[in-house]
């Protein structure tokens, strides 16, 4: 009997500009040292069943990246936590560990929302409050985003779910996932096309899924175990 885990673990500042490709390879190095038995894809070439729900873009810091992980076997996520804490490496700490049962949708199918601050000098502050004043009285916000077929305008104020600014910092929670997805690194963009004012830091402090209609962390999934 298999064990689905997720895994929510920090990447601070040393590692930001680490790549997804990366991270994934450092996560498959460190649960292999921790000597913890994760199960494997079957066929001619298997591979670590390892996913993430949405990795902060590269440049981001970050509290809240998940990683879902089946093992061969039930065991205890405080273990799972203590074996994998002590393999990972400098910059990334695990903060929790919890089980989801498996008829539950991956994590990174469900993703809905994210919450970020953005830092400022604090003499750059009421430049940015007041190109947001103007941005927040606009019926629409377009921008050039990227997709298969090339750049194309898009409307991204229905993706502005949230956007406030407490002295030098700005924090905003902006739509993420498969449906709707605004980069941090875009909107940022943005600001300094408006106001001529560039964040010296970003960092994602929560990440949401979509259940029944509302947004929750993925520790509120109710296929929680």
């Amino acid at each position: 009997m298999s064990m689905r885990a997720v895994i929510k673990f920090s990447k601070s500042e040393a590692v930001k500009y680490i790549s997804h490709l990366d991270v994934l390879r450092m996560f498959q190095r460190a649960l292999m040292r921790s000597g913890l038995k994760t199960a494997y894809s079957e066929g001619y070439h298997p591979h670590m069943l390892l996913s993430f729900a949405l990795a902060a873009p590269v440049g981001v810091a970050s509290s809240c990246e998940y990683a879902e992980v089946y093992f061969e076997y039930p065991m205890f996520c405080e273990e799972i936590k203590q074996r994998l804490g002590a393999t990972m490496p400098g910059g990334c700490e695990v903060l929790d560990v919890f089980e989801l049962d498996e008829k539950y949708p991956a994590l990174m199918s469900v993703v809905a929302a994210a919450d970020y601050q953005f830092y400022y000098k604090p003499e750059e502050s009421a430049a940015l409050a007041r190109g947001l004043l103007n941005l927040n009285e606009q019926p629409e916000i377009i921008i050039m985003k990227k997709s298969k077929k090339g750049p194309k305008p898009a409307d991204i104020k229905p993706m502005l779910y949230r956007m406030e600014m407490h002295e030098n910092i700005l924090e905003c929670s902006l739509a993420s996932g498969g449906t709707a997805n605004l980069r941090p690194d875009a909107l940022d963009d943005l600001l300094f096309e408006k106001t001529g004012v560039k964040a010296e830091q970003i960092f994602r402090t929560a990440l949401y899924i979509e259940q029944k209609g509302e947004r929750i962390r993925p520790e509120q999934a109710e296929g929680r175990i």
